[in-house]
């Protein structure tokens, strides 16, 4: 099916709102407090947001389908997602998935799920919206007038967002966004087969991205002026887990995440250590979660292709994002 636009519903003034994004490679949820510290570490403010993630992989395998495995994970996560939920006493749940429910042709059992566990729909957006949100996430520390292009690398979709900030998030936000099928589960599995990945898969993976990015400046030659002329922001998983393998972090802080400038020679750096490396050895790199070993060097041929072929020399990480956005939106209406 394809997506739908994004009409938000007014939230109560001086109430939490979660947002749950259920996503290709994984599944999130944001509990966002009023006025709470978006980047804020839980010991800093008492009602700091609430950010849960867990890698689910519902666009796995068969391409057209979720996976009965990604569906069955999903299911667990959105339990959990349910359980903190009640006990940060939300009323206000907006529930939304992208590319692989866009592709699916059984999307209508993730409605299922959701509306069993949960009680409330699904909204799939569709690649505009999903760029758009994104957008004003990540561009929400910016001066209005700011001119950005943000980066969003999914597990199967990438966007790329190129618009000038406004100082409401529901202003007119003439924001182009271009999506490409491509993303860090969808190379994963497509192209990188060997354990540690081949020389010859690396390259295949890195070209089959770099034509597409093409087609993005075929399609959206502004994304060149913002290059030139803005500030690129990148967001998503591979790039914040990028950026945490950069650092070295133990365990993730998105207050240091925030704002960290990854520079194309960094990303090379992280790219040639984790692609060299099998999956066990792999796991050992401070900053690399886990549920993302199997899955990195995938996203990380999405991310060295763009910024070699826009020629992108640094980009700045942002936690914020697509639920960012939705948040904004919702406070807004």
């Amino acid at each position: 099916m394809t997506g739908s636009s994004f009409s938000p519903v007014a939230v109560p003034s001086g109430s939490p709102v979660a947002v749950i994004d259920l996503g290709s490679g994984s599944s999130r949820l944001l509990i966002s407090y009023p006025n709470a510290n978006r980047v804020a570490q839980p010991e800093e403010q008492g009602m700091a947001d609430i950010r849960l993630q867990v890698v689910t992989r519902m666009g796995e395998g068969s391409a057209g389908l979720l996976s009965s495995d990604g569906l069955t994970r999903v299911e667990q996560a959105l339990g959990t997602f349910q359980q903190q939920c009640v006990t940060a006493e939300v009323q206000h749940i907006v529930v939304i998935a992208t590319e692989a429910a866009r592709r699916a042709a059984n999307v209508h059992e993730l409605e299922a799920l959701v509306q069993r566990i949960l009680g409330t729909n699904v909204h799939v957006l569709s690649s505009e919206d999903e760029g758009r949100l994104a957008f004003v996430g990540a561009t929400s520390g910016l001066a209005p007038g700011s001119l950005a292009l943000v980066l969003d690398i999914g597990g199967a979709s990438t966007e790329f967002a190129v618009g000038t900030t406004q100082s409401e998030p529901r202003s007119p936000n003439q924001v182009s966004v271009a999506s490409v099928p491509i993303g860090a589960v969808q190379i994963s599995e497509q192209y990188i087969e060997s354990d540690p990945p081949d020389p010859a898969e690396l390259s295949s993976a890195l070209s089959v991205v770099a034509s597409h990015v093409d087609d993005v400046v075929r399609e959206s030659p502004s994304v060149l002026d913002a290059i030139a002329h803005g500030v690129v922001i990148g967001v998503g998983g591979t790039n914040t887990t990028t950026a945490a393998v950069e650092l070295g972090l133990a365990e993730y802080r998105a207050d240091v995440i925030n704002g960290f400038v990854l520079e194309r020679d960094a990303a090379e750096d992280v790219f040639r250590t984790l692609a060299t490396e099998s999956n066990t050895d792999r796991a050992f790199n401070p900053g690399l979660h886990p549920e993302r070993v199997s899955l990195i060097v995938g996203g990380l041929c999405v991310l060295v292709a763009v910024m070699r072929r826009l020629v992108i020399s640094e980009i700045i990480m942002s936690d914020a994002d697509l639920l960012d956005g939705i948040v904004a939106e919702l406070r807004a209406s």
